[in-house]
Parts: structure tokens; C-alpha cells; sequence
């Protein structure tokens, strides 16, 4: 199924390990661009809300799905607004297995 919002599965660790295209076509980075990478460190820059990350950081430390807007940063270095919705990921087990990232454009 196609979509239009960036979509970004990362570990446990917050680092990426699958982006689809619209994550491309949106930020200008390939998947071997982000591998590896957090997406608040790929993504952020001057403008970004140094409050909100605090925030994500809090959210992603408690496995609890949460939303929040910001504005990120393109590979150009251009800024947008983005809408974000992270959901921890788990197994079958429970045990924590990362996080699904979706990203809307929102400028």
C-alpha cells in the first residue's frame, strides 16, 4: 500500500532500520542516508523545538504512543512543519521491539 506520510521503523535504540519513500521524497534521505541514525538527530536543526525533543525523549522512554508537532529539516537543510506519530513496537512476547514513526508534512 502506498502513502504519502514518511514512515520510519527504528530498534529499541531509536535508530533507524527501514524508511518507505515518502520518507525520502519528504526529507531528501535515502534509507542508507538514515540507517543507523536517530530521526531527531537526522531531522533536527536551528529551529527545532529543544522542548518538545524533551518530550519525545520522556515518551520514547516510557513505551507509550504519543504525537507532537516540530519543525525538521531536509538533506537541503530546508525546514518544514511535520506532524509525528510514534507507536512502540513489541513481539508477540511483549518485550519492546522499537518504534513506528509516521511523519505528515504540515508546512
Amino acid at each position: 500500500q502506498q502513502t504519502d506520510r514518511a514512515v520510519i521503523i527504528a530498534d529499541p535504540h531509536d535508530r533507524i532500520e527501514w524508511v518507505n519513500q515518502a520518507f525520502t521524497n519528504l526529507t531528501g534521505y535515502s534509507e542508507q542516508d538514515a540507517l543507523g541514525k536517530s530521526a531527531g538527530a537526522l531531522l533536527s536543526g536551528p529551529e527545532t523545538d529543544i522542548d518538545t525533543l524533551k518530550l519525545v525523549a520522556e515518551s520514547l522512554t516510557a513505551l507509550r504512543p504519543f504525537s507532537f508537532q516540530l519543525v525538521n529539516y531536509r538533506k537541503d537543510r530546508s525546514p518544514y512543519w511535520t506532524e509525528v506519530e510514534v507507536y512502540p513496537l513489541f513481539t508477540d512476547t511483549g518485550q519492546h521491539d522499537g518504534f513506528l514513526s509516521i511523519q505528515q508534512d504540515v508546512t
